[in-house]
């Protein structure tokens, strides 16, 4: 998104993004090739972003202590802070009202409504505020009624910030742990913890082993995601990834090619370097072969020896 505050945005000091494609090629974007709106671009969304780089100018440094404070004295008396909230809900209708976003909603929605423990705040009406125990149902019905409120009293739409908020409600969720690496044990651990706090949530949770009968389980369960806690080898060299990928089910974790070339830490490093990322200088060591045949104290002193002359 083109975030922003204050009258400035995201796109006026971006100078170019870094990002690799589902190919795995390495590409570098100017932001005057970016079609920047209010919160949108023009990105593919199945980009990996990478690094950013940004213009800044140079001030005094006390002129620029004051700016800042100047701004957080702003925002802390104009929007709530260290309370739980999801940030701002809804963007401004740009295109069918001069009016902001949270007028809208003072204007239209009594500010005492509440669903559970999810309320409006007194400071800001576009931040819905949990005041202890606000569930995603809670949440998710609150910005609803907000929604339809505004758009049947004033004829305009207002959207969500968060286009993912209704497809999260109650989505039914396949952890995948254990595997056949040396990371058994704590991949183990791992999805049990995933499940517990997914369940925290609400969220129908299966855990599952990859084993034979991995696609059995997936077409009867029928999960809406499937969440890779895989730790090693066949979670996360694109081999698993591979196998849910012939299955159309969305999953966590990188994709086949992003897997597999980054299990490879020499082809990591090699590309890289290819692609100009800054990354430290590193030594190719055959630990085992070198210890059985030239001892340990020896290439303890040849890495340490290399890591000086490399400072």
């Amino acid at each position: 998104m083109n975030a922003g505050c204050f009258k400035r945005e995201f796109k006026d000091i971006l100078v170019s993004v870094q990002a690799v494609d589902r190919s795995g090629k390495v590409i570098t974007i100017p932001a005057n090739k970016i079609l920047f709106e209010y919160r949108s671009n023009n990105l593919p969304e199945n980009l990996i972003f990478l690094s950013a780089s940004f213009k800044g100018g140079k001030n005094d440094k006390n002129k620029i202590d004051a700016e800042m404070k100047k701004l957080r004295e702003i925002k802390n008396n104009t929007q709530p802070t260290k309370i739980k909230t999801s940030g701002r809900t809804f963007k401004n209708p740009i295109t069918q009202t001069n009016k902001k976003d949270w007028e809208l909603i003072r204007e239209t929605v009594p500010l005492d409504t509440s669903f559970g423990d999810a309320r409006i705040s007194e400071k800001h009406c576009n931040f819905f505020i949990n005041d202890s125990n606000a569930s995603f149902k809670d949440i998710k019905k609150f910005i609803d009624f907000v929604t339809d409120f505004v758009e049947k009293k004033n004829r305009n739409k207002i959207r969500k910030r968060n286009k993912n908020i209704r497809i999260m409600n109650k989505k039914k969720i396949l952890v995948l742990c254990g595997g056949i690496s040396k990371e058994r044990t704590i991949s183990l651990d791992t999805g049990k913890q995933v499940a517990k706090e997914l369940k925290k949530n609400k969220y129908k949770v299966i855990i599952c082993e990859p084993d034979n009968n991995l696609l059995k389980n997936i077409r009867l369960y029928k999960p809406d995601i499937i969440f890779n806690a895989l730790h090693g080898q066949f979670g996360e060299d694109g081999y698993i990834q591979t196998i849910l990928e012939t299955q159309k089910v969305p999953y966590t974790h990188s994709g086949v090619i992003s897997s597999s070339i980054a299990m490879d830490k020499e082809l990591s490093k090699k590309i890289f370097i290819e692609k100009k990322i800054l990354t430290p200088k590193y030594m190719k060591i055959n630990i085992l072969y070198s210890i059985i045949n030239v001892g340990f104290m020896p290439i303890f002193r040849l890495i340490r020896t290399k890591r000086m002359t490399n400072r």
